[in-house]
């Protein structure tokens, strides 16, 4: 699958160049089919602690030598049962113009916070933390029906408030 051969949006049609000056949101078949992707798993990693907070609450630390540094951490109360049901409920952010069949990063939301789940294996295993940072009209759009489906849409809207930028995609 490549994205850059013919790109679809609404009734008109792209093709050639870069996608670079397109907003993701627009692209329309990008992202992998969920029926033919591998059954994700969750994998912190023996030695992964930068991810892991103290408490119950997912938050936001910033490294002190680097100030723009910003490190998501988890609450230390989500059994891993649990974890593996975000993953598989989590959405997969377009792959954009990339060649490959498995998402990068998936987004869903707990307790109105929302996580990112990166992949380092070809999309065979995740490890996810809270996530600030900019994410597109569009993709907030299906984490908002999840937090509405977990009835935490106040906790959702705090957590946009306070750690999201807003981007492109209507």
């Amino acid at each position: 699958m490549s994205c850059s051969n013919a790109i679809k949006w609404g009734d008109k049609s792209w093709s050639g160049g870069s996608l670079a000056l397109l907003d993701a949101d627009l692209i329309e078949g990008c992202m992998p089919d969920r029926s033919k992707l591998a059954e994700r798993t969750y994998d912190k990693g023996e030695r992964r602690f930068k991810h892991v907070g103290k408490g119950p609450k997912p938050t936001i630390e910033f490294d002190e030598r680097q100030p723009r540094k910003w490190i998501g951490k988890c609450p230390d109360t989500i059994p891993d049962a649990r974890k593996k049901e975000l993953l598989d409920a989590a959405i997969a952010a377009p792959i954009g113009d990339r060649d490959v069949d498995y998402a990068k990063q998936l987004y869903v939301v707990h307790e109105g916070a929302i996580y990112e789940a990166q992949t380092s294996d070809a999309g065979r295993s995740y490890h996810a933390y809270p996530y600030k940072g900019r994410l597109s009209r569009n993709l907030l759009r299906e984490l908002e029906a999840m937090a509405t489906r977990d009835n935490t849409v106040q906790a959702f809207e705090d957590w946009v408030s306070l750690y999201i930028d807003i981007g492109g995609g209507s």
